[in-house]
């Protein structure tokens, strides 16, 4: 785990979110990021 998922993660536990909504943003990041990886500048 990066250092920024695992910060990530931190504050969206002392925030008081539920696991699912955890999950559910860190799977929305993650595939923002993988998208922007795979993206092709014209």
């Amino acid at each position: 785990m990066t250092i920024l998922r695992q910060k990530m993660q931190e504050d969206l536990q002392l925030n008081g979110l539920a696991p699912k909504t955890q999950e559910a943003y860190v799977r929305a990041v993650r595939q923002l990021a993988e998208y922007m990886a795979n993206r092709q500048i014209c």
